[in-house]
């Protein structure tokens, strides 16, 4: 595929970056189907909207099937579901490691892997998974969710390899601590200034900039990139520790 995408499915498409990522890809005119496990906040937004639980291998076939079936192919797949764990290294819990295996790297991977086995079917296509600043660099308390972030990094490139010949482009974002409104809403002042303080642009990211770099590594302005993990995030991982 070497035009822009017609038809994106975009996963965690309910709320914050996934919707984000959903109305910056219709507002470039592609139909738009979303998945999640809640509803969306803006349900007009979607020419179809999918109740899927990544964990569920037969739900998420389903879901690329639904697509296909409805709207001819899927060209881009936006991979951004992800459980977020949090808690000391030495205090976890392997309960909750587990549960952040099930979504952001094995749910990642069965999507990455239906959403691929459509597009090679239907002329090929672009997948753009969300890793995160955590995959570079150590943060305190987010051992599980780092320990994914990076996986879905790995994941990114040999997909990117294995597929290129097959028409496939696989690449990730990775953005830095994002300004949605279930982040902020969890933040104390104090808490927000510290973290706008790592950051050399001195604030958190906008959903809609990590959404514009997901539509550009979709767009066939990016046509030659492939198997990159391109950070979002205002300098943070250049600035250091």
């Amino acid at each position: 595929m070497s035009g822009a995408p017609t038809v994106v499915l975009v996963t965690g498409a309910a709320r914050g970056i996934g919707l984000e990522a959903a109305r910056t890809m219709a507002a470039r005119g592609a139909t738009v189907v979303g998945a999640d496990i809640i509803a969306p906040e803006e349900p007009d937004l979607f020419a179809d909207f999918v109740a899927c639980d990544l964990r569920e291998q037969a739900q998420v076939a389903d879901c690329v099937g639904r697509v296909v079936a409805g709207h001819g192919r899927l060209d881009g797949l936006v991979n951004n579901a992800a459980l977020v764990t949090v808690g000391p290294f030495l205090d976890a819990d392997v309960a909750d490691l587990d549960a952040a295996y099930a979504v952001n790297i094995r749910g990642l991977f069965l999507m990455a892997q239906e959403g691929a086995r459509a597009m090679v079917r239907t002329g090929g296509g672009g997948i753009v998974n969300l890793s995160s600043v955590n995959a570079e660099r150590g943060v305190r308390g987010t051992a599980g969710y780092s320990l994914t972030k990076g996986a879905v990094a790995a994941l990114t490139r040999t997909i990117a390899v294995e597929l290129a010949d097959r028409g496939v482009r696989c690449n990730a974002v990775a953005p830095a601590p994002t300004g949605t409104r279930r982040v902020l809403g969890t933040l104390t002042p104090e808490q927000l200034a510290v973290r706008e303080a790592r950051i050399p642009l001195g604030r958190l990211a906008a959903p809609a900039e990590v959404a514009a770099a997901v539509a550009w590594l979709l767009s066939p302005d990016a046509r030659f990139v492939t198997g990159v993990t391109l950070p979002v995030d205002g300098g943070y991982l250049a600035y250091g520790s």
